[in-house]
């Protein structure tokens, strides 16, 4: 019996473990955060048994000291939290380089999406008798919104 499935998509062949063959009749009871921590685990490590008796104690209400292991396959940033990072880890490789020291340990090891959010609104002002319409102050000047 085979422990993974090959999932045909557009580019490419996609192989994930086979929940169905790896649990049986355990997975239809499980909430679905718990089979999706179980289908990180294995896609990660391999390791089956362990998962699976651990699901069976919590099913029949006995404690176990398993852990899951979980590696996400992508991060998700806001454009607000992304530029920070990026400057930091920029800077620390720097500070790597200057110490004689090999910066390429401190890459990142996931892809890193950014999302953008382009609904920066358009800001009133008063100026004498003249109404301006524009960014508000507080809106950072490198970010441009959708309606200029």
């Amino acid at each position: 019996m085979t422990m993974e499935r090959t999932l045909p998509l557009a580019e490419s062949d996609c192989t994930v473990p086979d929940l169905p063959a790896i649990l049986g009749d355990l997975l239809p009871r499980l909430p679905y955060v718990l089979r999706f921590l179980a289908e990180n685990h294995i896609r990660t490590t391999g390791e089956t048994a362990a998962v699976k008796q651990a699901l069976e104690d919590w099913l029949a209400g006995r404690p176990s000291a398993f852990e899951f292991t979980f590696q996400s396959n992508r991060i998700l940033m806001h454009e607000t939290t992304c530029t920070p990072a990026l400057a930091d880890t920029a800077g620390l490789r720097d500070a790597l380089a200057e110490a004689g020291k090999d910066p390429a340990p401190l890459s990142p090891q996931l892809p890193v999406e950014v999302s953008v959010d382009h609904s920066i609104g358009l800001g009133y002002r008063r100026f004498g008798s003249r109404k301006c319409y524009g960014r508000p102050a507080r809106s950072p000047r490198h970010v441009r919104g959708g309606g200029r």
